[in-house]
């Protein structure tokens, strides 16, 4: 990621969380805190398909995540946990739309980073007519 990145996402409001801390839980509603770029940490995704199989996706330094739901839905469906000490900046939606819409750099790094995020649930659920959300 280019440095200009790394300092817009700066703007946003830093939260650090102990290791095994609940970020977000299915079901919550997106209000303000909408997307997370980790600055340092590891998060899981955790998402369960209709059989109880529990699905894990990592986030790690420099990735995002919380901007699949927050384009798609108004609600979360998946739970967000820290794997080990994690420091967000956290971005309400409203102001990571603005910034994408004038930042072409912030809108490739979005997108790349929702195609990372659905090329993984695509192969975990090749097999699967559907999944619970």
């Amino acid at each position: 990621m280019s440095f200009q990145l790394e300092k817009l996402f700066k703007d946003g409001k830093e939260v650090f969380y102990e290791r095994g801390s609940i970020i977000y839980r299915k079901g919550d509603k997106i209000i303000d805190d909408a997307i997370f770029y980790i600055k340092e940490g590891l998060v899981t995704l955790r998402m369960y398909k209709k059989n109880g199989e529990k699905i894990k996706i990592y986030r790690q330094r420099g990735e995002l995540f919380g901007i699949e739901e927050t384009v798609i839905l108004g609600e979360r469906i998946i739970d967000a946990v820290a794997e080990e000490n994690t420091i967000v900046y956290i971005w309400n939606k409203s102001d990571f739309f603005i910034n994408t819409s004038i930042n072409w750099e912030l809108s490739l790094y979005a997108i790349k980073s929702l195609s990372s995020y659905l090329r993984i649930l695509n192969s975990e659920f090749l097999d699967q007519k559907s999944f619970t959300l």
